[in-house]
C-alpha cells in the first residue's frame, strides 16, 4: 500500500486482519465539518479506498440518509467545535442510525464528542486533562498483542460495566504520569443493533495499522 504523508515512514506494526469478513455495504461517510482538522480524514479516505470502499466526505450530516452507510466516522480536531456545529437533530439522527444497526467511529475529538462530559451518547467518563498530554507514541494492547500507535491528546476512558474495552494503553504520554497506562484506549458501546467505537489514539495515521483501522471502522475488532 502506497505511503502518503499522514502515514509515518517508520513501520511500527505488522498486525494482520486478512481473514475477517468484510461488509457487503461498501459506503463510508467521513464527517469533515467545522471542528475537524489534521490529516486524519485523508488517511482514513486513502485506507478505505485502497480496500475497495466508497468514501463520502461531508461537512454536514443534516438531510443525509445515514442508513446508506455501513459506518460514519468523526475524526480528530476539536470536540467542542464539532458539537457547536451539530444540531440536536443531528445527534438524534446519529442515535437512530446506530440504534438501527449503524457503526459510529469517533477518533480523538470524534471520541470526545460522544463522551458524557460533552453530553454525548456514550455513558463513559474520561480522565481529566487529556488535551494537555501532547504528541507521542503509545503502546496498545489488543487481546494478547502489544503494538504502537500515534497519539495526540486523545481521550483516556474510565472503564465501566456498560462499555467494552477493545484496547488498553500500555504507557503514558506527557507529564501527566500514571493516568493512561492500563486504562481503556479504544472502547465499544452497543446501542440497539449498532455500536459506537471510540478511539483515543490515531491508528489511521500510523503506518502498519491500515488493516487494523479498517477492522475498527467496520466493527471487526
Amino acid at each position: 500500500m502506497g505511503n502518503i504523508n499522514c502515514l509515518k515512514k517508520k513501520k511500527y506494526n505488522n498486525l494482520s486482519f486478512d481473514s475477517i469478513d468484510m461488509s457487503s455495504n461498501k459506503n463510508i461517510l467521513i464527517y469533515v465539518g467545522t471542528g475537524v482538522n489534521g490529516k486524519g480524514p485523508k488517511c482514513i479516505e486513502k485506507i478505505m479506498k485502497d480496500f475497495g470502499y466508497n468514501v463520502t466526505l461531508s461537512t454536514t450530516i443534516s438531510n443525509l440518509s445515514l442508513n446508506n452507510y455501513v459506518s460514519i466516522i468523526f475524526p480528530g480536531g476539536s470536540a467542542k467545535k464539532q458539537r457547536e456545529n451539530l444540531t440536536d437533530d443531528d445527534f438524534i439522527a446519529i442515535k437512530n442510525y446506530v440504534y438501527n444497526g449503524g457503526i459510529y467511529v469517533g477518533i480523538c475529538a470524534g471520541a470526545f464528542l460522544q463522551c458524557s462530559y460533552i453530553d454525548g451518547l456514550v455513558p463513559v467518563k474520561i480522565k481529566k486533562d487529556n488535551s494537555k498530554r501532547g504528541y507521542g507514541i503509545v503502546g496498545l494492547k489488543y487481546n494478547e498483542t502489544i503494538f504502537n500507535s500515534i497519539y495526540h491528546n486523545g481521550p483516556v476512558f474510565a472503564a465501566n460495566k456498560k462499555i467494552e474495552t477493545i484496547c488498553t494503553y500500555m504507557n503514558d504520554v506527557g507529564y501527566l504520569n500514571n493516568k493512561m497506562i492500563y486504562n481503556p484506549a479504544i472502547i465499544r458501546y452497543k446501542l440497539g443493533k449498532g455500536v459506537f467505537i471510540l478511539c483515543g489514539p490515531h491508528p489511521e495515521q500510523t503506518e502498519g495499522l491500515e488493516k487494523f483501522t479498517r477492522a475498527m471502522i467496520l466493527n471487526k475488532l
